[in-house]
Parts: structure tokens; sequence; C-alpha cells
């Protein structure tokens, strides 16, 4: 499989040699041998839309697709011209409208390639997948948002985008396949959303990106295997300190808060919304501390998942208060909306510290002079010191703390008669203040001596 898409990586670049020299005027796509099956052969009908885009509606009811669409080519008057590109949601075909699920199909080198001025690509969020080589070799494309609506991202997808600098993998795609982004020589950024269950070890991505995940997840296991990249933690684990840096072009047009219903949230409002209507059209970032969480807020999404808990969400608030905002103002803030997904690239997540592990109370038992002995176990090489909590109030609203660098501590002073709760955590020492694990589950320890 890898030697045939060699191959056909090399014919399309002799035809890019020839096309231009004049060789072989007119050629615009190559057909080839299908080898993956994101596709399923069958009748359709051929229509050009008034912008150019070429497109294959399905009419093959024996086709798994049959009833949807794929834009296959740009047509040859516009090919080398066309500057900007937007793929529609749906066509419509002797008076029924199919929606557009593909970019390319499995007979064609189709989609964008060699479109020698195109710089941005708009697809709308029908689409499923992007097929072998359907946006390939575009000089000066610097700009193609990713729906997280694709589940598939073909082998050699986007090869050959010289100036793409920053992409963000769909939510719904599982797998990164080889060539996916070879030879994209600018790019420098690839996020890999926690999903993500398979990385080819073959010329997926150019040598020096940066890749960035989670902390102990597929990403970093796949940089510590291929030095020839470079891990960026971007998890947002619990207890981390991050700073975002958004684009120089929210400069004047958002303010930015700190604080809110969920810890470590992070309001962005529209500055005329914010000015008309405080509270009204935002969207945040947050840290939750469960599914259900999650769940409860519309429009949400999860960037990190840890130990079964959403730490990092994203959500947006499309049901915005619009009472007293004016149309400008909500017309800013619909803008920012579409920003959305070309924002994340710019997170810079920076002093990320990861928590340590949650230590666990080995043993906690009263001995003579009313103290109470407790033993704590950790595996961590960053739990470096411990807190030992304790209280005779099962809810610890009252309680003493004693620090130690030591996994057995003996606490004193207590009362003879009195039912103890203690608890334990780690941490250690950062620049920028303690980085501290959950507590441990209670301990209940009687004072009889």
């Amino acid at each position: 499989m890898k030697k045939s898409f060699r191959i056909e990586a090399m014919v399309l670049a002799v035809l890019m040699l020839l096309s231009v020299v004049g060789v072989l005027p007119g050629v615009s796509n190559v057909s080839v041998a299908a080898e993956t099956d994101e596709t399923t052969d069958g009748g359709y009908e051929e229509i050009t839309t008034d912008d150019g885009l070429i497109y294959h509606v399905i009419t093959d009811q024996k086709n798994a697709d049959y009833g949807k669409a794929y834009m296959v080519d740009v047509f040859e008057g516009v090919k080398n011209t066309m500057t900007v590109a937007n793929v529609a949601s749906s066509v419509t075909f002797e008076g029924k409208e199919y929606p557009v699920i593909s970019i390319g199909d499995n007979n064609t080198l189709g989609g964008f390639n060699t479109c020698q001025k195109l710089e941005k690509i708009v697809l709308p969020d029908t689409i499923e997948r992007i097929c072998r080589q359907s946006i390939v070799f575009n000089p000066k494309l610097t700009d193609v948002n990713l729906p997280d609506s694709i589940t598939f991202l073909a082998p050699g997808a986007l090869l050959g985008n010289d100036k793409i600098k920053s992409v963000v993998i769909p939510q719904g795609v599982k797998s990164i396949y080889e060539d996916t982004f070879f030879s994209c020589k600018s790019l420098k950024e690839v996020i890999i959303h926690p999903g993500v269950t398979y990385i080819s070890d073959v010329d997926t991505f150019p040598k020096g990106c940066h890749l960035l995940g989670l902390v102990n997840g597929i990403v970093q296991h796949y940089c510590d295997a291929h030095k020839e990249y470079v891990f960026q933690p971007v998890d947002g684990v619990r207890n981390s300190c991050f700073q975002l840096n958004f684009p120089s072009s929210w400069i004047g047009k958002y303010y930015v808060e700190y604080g809110g219903v969920f810890d470590g949230e992070v309001g962005v409002y529209s500055a005329k919304c914010y000015e008309e209507n405080k509270g009204g059209c935002l969207f945040a970032i947050a840290y939750v501390h469960s599914q259900a969480e999650l769940e409860s807020i519309a429009d949400s999404y999860a960037w990190d998942r840890f130990d079964g808990q959403a730490s990092v969400m994203i959500y947006t608030t499309k049901e915005i208060q619009t009472e007293g905002c004016s149309a400008e103002a909500i017309a800013e803030y619909e803008e920012m909306l579409k920003d959305l997904p070309r924002i994340r690239p710019n997170y810079h997540w920076i002093g990320l510290n990861e928590a340590p592990v949650i230590p666990k109370v080995k043993a906690a038992k009263n001995v003579k002079g009313k103290k109470i002995k407790v033993t704590v176990t950790v595996n961590d090489k960053n739990a470096k010191f411990f807190e030992y909590e304790y209280s005779t109030d099962k809810g610890f609203k009252k309680s003493s703390i004693v620090t130690s660098k030591k996994k057995t501590v003996t606490i004193k002073k207590l009362k003879k008669g009195k039912t103890y709760y203690v608890r334990a955590r780690s941490y250690y020492k950062a620049s920028d203040g303690c980085i501290y694990s959950d507590y441990s589950d209670a301990r209940k320890v009687g004072v009889k001596k």
C-alpha cells in the first residue's frame, strides 16, 4: 500500500511539472485504483456550481452514499485564479437536495489539487471525510478549517500544502494515517484531541512539528518514540497553571474576565455586548469537575478528561442574552464564534504543572499520649511533601494541618475521648506556588489513650 501511494504522489508531481511547461494542458485530475473504502463506487451525476466547484451527486440506490454528494474538483477555468473556496453544505440536482459529505472520492485525486492561488478553503459541518490526496500541493493555501463533523482523514489527505502553519484534528477523527501532513513544510503545530487512538509511524508530519496533546497520552508517547517531533502538553490537568494568549486581532474587540461559576473560568465577551449588556454575548473556557456538569452546559466541548472527570472544556453560548444588545453587538459576537475554531491553535499553555498522585492513608492509629500515628503511601516522584489534615468534623469544616516531607507523622495534643478524621494530600513547590493533589479518603480514628 505504501509503495502504491508513493507512485500516486509521484504521478501527481510529474503532472504538475508537465502542466507548468505546457506539455499536458488541461490536466486537472488523474484516475487511480482505490485502496481505501471510504466511499462505495456507484452511479453519479456531475454538476458544477457557479463558483466553479464540481460535485458528484450519488444517484445509485445501491451506493452506501445514495442521496449524498462529494466535492471532487475545481473547474479548469477558475482553478488557477480562485483565492477562496466555499464548499457548499448541499447541492441540488433535479429538484432534490444532496448534502455534501466528502472532499474527493475513491476514483480521483480530485478536490483541491495544485490550485495555484488558493489561499483559503471553508468546509461546512456536513463534511465527514477528506479522501486520499484531496487537498494537496496548493502552494498558497494557509487556511483550511476542519470541522468536527469529519471522521476520516485519508492517507495523504493534506500533503504538500507548504504554507499551512497550524491544524486542529477534528473531534470525530480516531486515526491519523501516513503522509496526512507530509511535506507541509511550514506546519509548526498540530493539536490532537484525546479521542485519537492511532498515529502512523510513516511520514505523518514534517520534522520539527509541535504535537499538542495530553500528558501521558498517545501524543506524548508518540513523540517519545519519534524524536523528530516536539511534544507540547495542552491537557490542563487539575491544579495546573496556564496562560492564554489570544490573537492580536482581538485587541479592542473582546474582553477577557477570570472567575465565574466554574473554577478557573475564563469568560470572553464581545466588547460591544459587554458594554451594552454585561453578562451577554460570551463563550468560556473553564475547569469543570464532573461529567454531569459538562452535560449540563449546552454547546460544550471537553478538551481533556482526567481520571474520568472533564478537567477543561470550552463552551459557547449560542442562546445569548440579547436583551439590550444592538444588532451590531450581536454581529460582533457571532463573528467571534466563527473565529473560535481558529483560535484554539493560538492557545499557548505555559507553566503546566501536573498535579502529583493522591496519596493513600495506609494506616492511622491511636498511640499512647493522645496521639495519632499516620502513614501514607504514594508512588510519584512529584510527591515531595505531604499535608496531613485532621478534624473532629467529618466534613473538615474546622480542621488543623501538619506538613512534612515524611510519609509517617505523629499528630499530637489531641483530646482523649474524641473521634478524629484524618486525610492527606501530596504536593510540590513550583515557581508560581504549591501544586497539590486531591485529598485522600479520610480515615476515622478514636483517641482512647
